[in-house]
């Protein structure tokens, strides 16, 4: 293999490692995210953490209805709703960052893979040339 195709491919090989650093590293921030909905003109706040969990609910005491249970359920439901909708956003920002590298790197990949070596046709002199059956 040429050295400037084995250096291609170390290059290659330690921009594969640092992106995985940088994935580990996203994701470890993409645990600590909070996205936060509203359901109720405000009156129930929902906030789901990054890994997609309840960590908070709030509910304003003016929306409990012990007659209208279902009302309050929707205001919820809303809450939840417009907080994982927050999430997929700010999910999708991260992602980009990372989707950009893996585009890079994988065309580097499909580069260093099809790069053929430049062949250098070589003739033999006249003198050299095998003649054929009966010296033609």
């Amino acid at each position: 293999m040429p050295e400037t195709e084995q250096s291609g491919f170390a290059a290659l090989a330690l921009r594969a490692r640092q992106m995985q650093t940088e994935v580990l590293a996203l994701q470890e921030r993409m645990s600590r995210l909070e996205a936060t909905g509203h359901g109720g003109g405000g009156r129930v706040t929902a906030t789901l953490s990054g890994e997609g969990q309840l960590i908070a609910l709030d509910i304003h005491p003016s929306v409990i209805d012990p007659d209208n249970p279902s009302a309050l359920s929707e205001m919820v439901i809303a809450a939840l709703n417009a907080a994982g909708e927050a999430m997929t956003e700010l999910r999708s920002e991260f992602m980009g960052s990372v989707t950009t590298g893996v585009a890079g790197l994988i065309e580097g990949m499909r580069d260093a893979a099809t790069a053929r070596p430049r062949v250098t046709p070589r003739f033999a002199p006249h003198d050299r040339i095998a003649k054929g059956p009966g010296g033609s």
